[in-house]
């Protein structure tokens, strides 16, 4: 069976974020080091790296047989050293580039919303300095209603 519509945006999520490398024209090289749903904080041969989720949905019923889908995705952005925070901000900048290629991820979505990205910065001071920062954006996207596939 075909993947359903959302399985298809997290895949193109996926490969958006891990094309981001300093290669390719980023100001960090994220991307080799992506990682969706882990639940432990990365080792630090795995930083900078970005752990995120498609953590939401909120489905809209239309008029005629269709149905938007409203669909949040999580990042955890981490990162070591004494410039971790200057390391975030860049990744954080990084997604914003990333996702402004292709706001439609090749036509899945109707859209992205990069504008309402919230943020949360933790920063530690442990053996090294370790940061964190929580970003979120929201894309939208149409289904066939109560099918997932179409």
């Amino acid at each position: 069976m075909a993947d359903s519509k959302r399985q298809q945006i997290v895949n193109a999520i996926d490969g958006k974020l891990k094309t981001i490398l300093v290669s390719n024209g980023y100001e960090t090289s994220l991307g080799n080091n992506v990682y969706e749903y882990w639940d432990v904080a990365l080792e630090e041969s795995e930083l900078p790296g970005v752990i995120w989720r498609d953590s939401s949905e909120i489905c809209t019923p239309l008029i005629s047989d269709m149905q938007d889908r409203l669909l949040t995705v999580s990042l955890t952005l981490q990162a070591i050293g004494a410039d971790a925070p200057k390391q975030l901000r860049k990744m954080i900048a990084d997604i914003e580039k990333a996702i402004k290629t292709d706001l439609t991820w090749g036509g899945l979505a109707i859209d992205t919303d990069p504008v309402n990205m919230t943020e949360a910065f933790e920063i530690e001071h442990k053996e090294h300095l370790v940061g964190a920062c929580r970003i979120e954006f929201t894309l939208k996207y149409r289904t066939g209603y109560l099918n997932p596939y179409q």
